[in-house]
């Protein structure tokens, strides 16, 4: 490179310059030109911009925060176009589109926006959509429209959740999974019915509670109310891949944790996918509910003294069989009416 002052050779060399960078002095090295006769010194703005590019990368993998492509892929998700979600966002289709390609890094308001409503996917952005038609950014027939794919979206996605489990547990009835297959909706229904029954119930009460209404299901009806397979675990039984069931029950939208390892029902119009529980089976609940979340009663204690548990080894699957533990609630078959 010819020097445009004297026209002399200019050398490549490296310089260093303090910059604050998030509230702190960084030091940024980078590529630049000097004259060997005048002592020139040139910079080149495109190599500048890359350094300043990979400090932030460094920075946004080191917080957490998400790169363009995987903006780009969480809007992709839902299904719905830049433009769309500029709408909801109150922004401009120019800024997704920024934010898409690198142009522009998310200010801390759109992280926490992309965090909560738009990565976690359709039942969470549900929510947003929710606010921005209350705050008039979409109108009425827009949120029809975008809330009508989401709901698509989220039914997609249950479905697939609910094969990936259903191979987990079984697709074909066996004492392991109380010879019944599992299915999400009617699962995200009772759980949801639990909830609002019991209040702020721990997950561990709330998968004993289920473990309980399994048992007492299949005592009475020859088979298990949920087709969950349970493991025999030091505290009790516990769903298989209990994570996985997690994951559904988060994703669904139905229900969120209020706090750590408690959830609670989520106010979000995704809920209106769930079937309804079959009276009978509601009732079943109700009387679950009084017969075994009564005060002072441990769970964990008195699954250690049901049949099964002297039956099974530790960390293997529950097999479900009449008197597998003793029951404490009663079925009229004529009326089908539950008591306790």
């Amino acid at each position: 490179m010819k020097c445009p002052i004297c026209s002399a050779e200019m050398i490549e060399t490296k310089a260093t310059k303090k910059e604050i960078f998030k509230g702190k002095e960084i030091k940024l090295a980078y590529p630049t030109w000097k004259c060997t006769q005048c002592g020139n010194e040139l910079v080149e703005m495109n190599e500048l911009d890359k350094v300043w590019a990979e400090q932030w990368d460094r920075y946004e993998k080191a917080h957490g925060i998400p790169c363009p492509e995987e903006i780009k892929k969480s809007r992709e998700r839902l299904e719905i176009t830049g433009e769309e979600l500029a709408e909801v966002l109150g922004r401009t289709k120019s800024l997704i589109s920024k934010l898409e390609n690198g142009e522009r890094r998310l200010s801390d308001k759109l992280l926490e926006i992309y965090r909560n409503y738009i990565i976690p996917g359709p039942a969470a952005f549900s929510e947003l959509l929710a606010q921005a038609k209350f705050e008039k950014r979409i109108s009425d027939s827009e949120f029809l429209s975008l809330q009508s794919k989401i709901v698509g979206q989220t039914i997609k996605h249950l479905q697939i959740k609910e094969s990936i489990i259903q191979e987990k547990y079984g697709k074909e009835p066996s004492p392991y999974n109380g010879f019944n297959t599992f299915k999400a909706n009617y699962f995200l229904a009772i759980l949801k019915h639990i909830i609002e029954r019991a209040n702020n119930v721990s997950n561990f009460t709330l998968f004993k509670v289920l473990f309980y209404s399994d048992a007492e299901y299949y005592n009475n009806f020859g088979k298990s109310l949920t087709g969950i397979r349970y493991l025999k675990n030091n505290l009790g039984p516990t769903p298989f891949d209990y994570s996985l069931l997690l994951s559904l029950v988060e994703e669904s939208g139905v229900l969120v944790p209020l706090e750590k390892e408690c959830w609670w029902k989520k106010g979000s119009e995704i809920t209106e996918l769930i079937d309804d529980i079959k009276r009978k089976d509601i009732e079943f609940i109700d009387v679950i509910i009084k017969t075994y979340l009564r005060k002072g009663l441990n769970l964990s204690k008195l699954t250690h003294s049901e049949p099964f548990w002297k039956e099974v080894p530790a960390r293997k699957i529950i097999p479900f069989h009449h008197g597998m533990i003793k029951s404490r609630i009663h079925i009229n078959f004529e009326s089908q009416k539950v008591t306790n």
